[in-house]
C-alpha cells in the first residue's frame, strides 16, 4: 500500500505484522536535522563510520555513482540500480510513465527478448529479481549467489540500456496498467494512502503517482515515454549500489563495464510540488465492505530542524507508542486497523494517520484522528512513550537491514535523498536525541487544522 520509501508503521495487531520501516534506508529519508547534508564526495570517497556498516562510494566519470557495502561471508549479492525516474520527475506531457517503465523494463531486450527470458537469466540460478516504481527512484534490483555478480550486473545494466520498449508492447502495458488501477479501486486499502499523499502534495487529481492514474495513463503517448526514458536515465541520475560478500576494488571495473553505455548527463530535480492549501476534506467511492478513513498532512523536507521529531511523532501515533491502535481499536472497538506512517522526500513529506471501520463508524473515526494529531500538539508525550517510540526505530534496524537486498535498498535512498549518503549512524543519533519537548513543537509548527485533510473512501 505504502512507497518502499515510507516510513511504515502499521499497528493492526501490536507486536505482530507492525512494520519498522524505518530500515535506516527510510531512516534517512527522515533526512538532515539541525545539520546540512555532507558537501560534495570525491570521485572515490569512504563513507560510514568503523563500529558501523561501512561503505564505499565512487563517481564514475559519465556521473553514475557507486556504492558498495562489504558483508564478508554471506555467500550472497545484492544489486539495486536505482534512476531519479519515479512519479515525482514526471513532467505534464510524462504523466504515469514511472509505472510504464516499471512494466516495460521486464518486456524484453534484443538478446533477451521475452519476459521470460528477462526473468529466466536470474531466476535461473536462484536468484531474485524486481522492478519497482516509487515516488522518486524506478529501483531495477537482483538477489543472487555472490559468485553470480557478473550475472546480475550484466542483466540489469541490459534491462536499463537495451529493453526494446515496442511499441505493441506498450499498448499491451497499457491495458495491463488500466486492469490493475480498476483492481486498485476495488482495493482501498492500497488506493486511500494514493489517495492522501497526493492530495497533501498539491495532486488531487493524482495525475503523478507511482501506480498511475486511469487518465493519465491512458493520455500517455509511445513518444512521450521514449522521451522521458531518454530524459532520465542518465549517469547524474542513477544509482547503483551493492552489498553482500564482495569487495568494493573488484566491483568497481565489473560496473564500468557493465554501464559504460549509460549515456551521461546531470542530476535532475523532481518537479516543484504546489503550495496552495489543500481541501480540508476528500470523499471517493472505493470498494464494498468497509471505510478507510485518514488524515494527513504535509511535512518539511529533509534539511527540517524538525524531521527526528516527526518521526518519533510518527512512532507515537503508531509503530512503538501505538496511540491510534490503543484508542481507536482496544478502547472504543471502532477500527479493523490502526496506525500511521511518515512519507518523507528531500523537499516534502506527507505525515498520514488512519484506520479502517465499519462505514457507520466514518465520522467518528476521522474526527479520533484529528482529536491524537490535536493532542500531540496541546500537550507533550510522556518521557516513556518517546522512549518506546526511538526504541521502535532504532532497534529495528537490525531486524530492517539483515538482508543484503535490504541494504542496497537502503544505501541507494540514502544517497537519492541527501545526495551523498551518510553514514546509516548519522539519523539514528538524531533520532536518540528527540524530547518531549521536540515533539509537541514539531506538532504545533506542522498539526494545525487548517493544514489536515481528511480522506474517506467507502463503499459504493
Amino acid at each position: 500500500m505504502l512507497d518502499r520509501r515510507t516510513i511504515r508503521l502499521r499497528a493492526s495487531r501490536p507486536g505482530a505484522g507492525a512494520a519498522r520501516w524505518l530500515t535506516c534506508a527510510a531512516l534517512v529519508v527522515a533526512g538532515a536535522l539541525g545539520a546540512s547534508p555532507p558537501g560534495p564526495a570525491p570521485a572515490a570517497a569512504q563513507a560510514g563510520t568503523k563500529g558501523t556498516a561501512a561503505f564505499s562510494r565512487t563517481v564514475l566519470p559519465g556521473g553514475l555513482i557507486l556504492l558498495v557495502e562489504e558483508r564478508p561471508g554471506s555467500g550472497l549479492v545484492a544489486v539495486d540500480v536505482a534512476v531519479l525516474a519515479g512519479a515525482r520527475y514526471e513532467t505534464d506531457d510524462a504523466a504515469s510513465a514511472a509505472q510504464f517503465l516499471e512494466q516495460l523494463f521486464l518486456d524484453g531486450t534484443p538478446t533477451r527478448p521475452t519476459r521470460r527470458d528477462v526473468l529466466g537469466a536470474i531466476t535461473s540460478r536462484g536468484g531474485d529479481l524486481s522492478v519497482d516504481a516509487g515516488w522518486e527512484l524506478l529501483s531495477l534490483s537482483a538477489e543472487m549467489a555472490s559468485e553470480d555478480l557478473d550475472v546480475a550486473l550484466d542483466v540489469l545494466s541490459d534491462i536499463l540500456l537495451n529493453s526494446t520498449f515496442a511499441r505493441d508492447r506498450f499498448e499491451a502495458e497499457r491495458e495491463l496498467i488500466l486492469q490493475n488501477l480498476v483492481e486498485r479501486e476495488d482495493n482501498p486499502a492500497r488506493l486511500f494512502a494514493d489517495v492522501a499523499y497526493a492530495t497533501a502534495l498539491g495532486d488531487p487529481t493524482l495525475r503523478h503517482v507511482p501506480a498511475g492514474s486511469p487518465d493519465t495513463v491512458r493520455a500517455l503517448t509511445y513518444e512521450s515515454l521514449l522521451r522521458y526514458r531518454a530524459r532520465q536515465v542518465v549517469g547524474g541520475n542513477t544509482i547503483v549500489t551493492v552489498a553482500g560478500d564482495v569487495q568494493a576494488a573488484d566491483v568497481l571495473p565489473r560496473v564500468q563495464q557493465a554501464f559504460a553505455a549509460l549515456p551521461p548527463g546531470p542530476r535532475h530535480q523532481p518537479r516543484a510540488l504546489p503550495r496552495g492549501a489543500p481541501p480540508p476534506l476528500v470523499q471517493r467511492q472505493a470498494g464494498s465492505e468497509q471505510s478507510n478513513v485518514a488524515v494527513a498532512v504535509r511535512t518539511p523536507g529533509i534539511e527540517s530542524a524538525d524531521r527526528a521529531a516527526l518521526v518519533v511523532l510518527s512512532g507515537l501515533l503508531g509503530g512503538g507508542g501505538q496511540r491510534l491502535y490503543t484508542e481507536i481499536r482496544d478502547k472504543r472497538g471502532l477500527a479493523y486497523v490502526a496506525g500511521a506512517s511518515l512519507l518523507q522526500m528531500p523537499d516534502a513529506g506527507v505525515l498520514l494517520a488512519y484506520a479502517g471501520t465499519e462505514p457507520t463508524n466514518t465520522d467518528e473515526v476521522a474526527g479520533l484522528l484529528r482529536d491524537q494529531l490535536e493532542r500531540l500538539a496541546t500537550e507533550p508525550p510522556t518521557d516513556d512513550e518517546v522512549a518506546r517510540a526511538i526504541s521502535y526505530f532504532v532497534d529495528g534496524q537490525i531486524v530492517d537491514l539483515e538482508t543484503d537486498g535490504a541494504r542496497a535498498g537502503d544505501l541507494a535512498r540514502r544517497e537519492s535523498l541527501y545526495g551523498v549518503a551518510p553514514p546509516r549512524e548519522y539519523f539514528l543519533n538524531l533520532i536518540r536525541a528527540v524530547r518531549p519537548a521536540d515533539v509537541q513543537a514539531a506538532a504545533q509548527r506542522y498539526l494545525a487544522p487548517d493544514r489536515i485533510t481528511t480522506v474517506i473512501l467507502g463503499p459504493d
